[in-house]
């Protein structure tokens, strides 16, 4: 299911030394296969639980000069 699509996504999609940027709280299996994919996972900014800081991460990469990453991973629903 979720785990073998993730699997797919990064062996297709990315490469080692990658950068990924997830919500919190996220699929717990997630963070695991980003890592075994030799992916670097760093968090995304977070106004309250489940609620992406779309202005700060605006900023992040407009005025404070940080890469994008090569992919965003993010739950629609339920965060589980």
């Amino acid at each position: 299911g979720v785990s073998h699509g993730l699997e797919l996504l990064c062996s297709t999609c990315t490469n080692p030394g990658d950068e990924v940027w997830i919500e919190r709280p996220t699929y717990f299996l997630c963070t695991q296969i980003f890592k075994s994919n030799g992916l670097s996972v760093k968090s995304l900014p977070m106004s309250t639980p489940g609620k992406i800081d779309i202005d700060r991460l605006i900023d992040m990469v407009e005025r404070d000069g940080v890469s994008p990453p090569k992919m965003i991973y993010i739950i629609p629903s339920y965060h589980n």
